[in-house]
């Protein structure tokens, strides 16, 4: 009977290491398969995060070659003080305009401003054109006795291929 037993014990001892073996084996495969779907999700939003950068690194590459494209569109102003010559009741002030664009600029304006942005000029002069890297002298700016000169600065205006633009210089006047 005790043998009986021992085998009856030993057989149901040896049953159940093997069904904790398939078990365990059970879970291990449960737990490899768990991780390759944890790593495909990963792998997923990597490859989300990659496209965001690829699509950012595009959108910076388009500002930039638009950036590039639109000063090749427009023409360059570039303004220098020549001096002043004393009136009456006025001064004539003077300017040297280069144009360091790449494309003509037409229907150019030039006044004086003061530090408020108000214009000074007493008369525009003829506006003019300039093609690219050609320069002009003017001495037509007639503003009024009384602004300093360190408060006054010139403003452009003018047309290009690329719309024109207006704006006021840091350059003052001088005598």
């Amino acid at each position: 009977m005790l043998l009986a037993l021992t085998w009856e014990t030993g057989v149901a001892l040896g049953l159940s290491i093997v069904a904790r073996l398939v078990a365990a084996t059970s879970a291990w495969f449960a737990y490899q398969a768990n991780q390759r779907a944890g790593g495909a999700e990963d792998r997923a939003k990597r490859a989300e995060k990659r496209a965001e950068r690829v699509e950012h690194r595009d959108e910076e590459r388009l500002r930039r070659e638009r950036e590039r494209v639109e000063p090749a569109a427009h023409a360059l102003l570039v303004i220098n003080a020549r001096g002043a010559q004393r009136g009456n009741d006025a001064h004539h002030f003077g300017f040297m305009i280069r144009n360091d664009g790449s494309v003509p600029a037409d229907d150019i304006d030039v006044w004086i401003v003061d530090e408020d942005g108000d214009d000074v000029t007493r008369a525009h002069p003829n506006t003019f054109a300039l093609k690219p890297d050609e320069e002009r002298e003017n001495w037509s700016l007639v503003v009024r006795i009384g602004p300093e000169p360190e408060k006054l600065r010139f403003a452009l205006k003018w047309n290009d291929r690329g719309g024109g633009g207006t704006k006021i210089t840091d350059v003052h006047p001088a005598y």
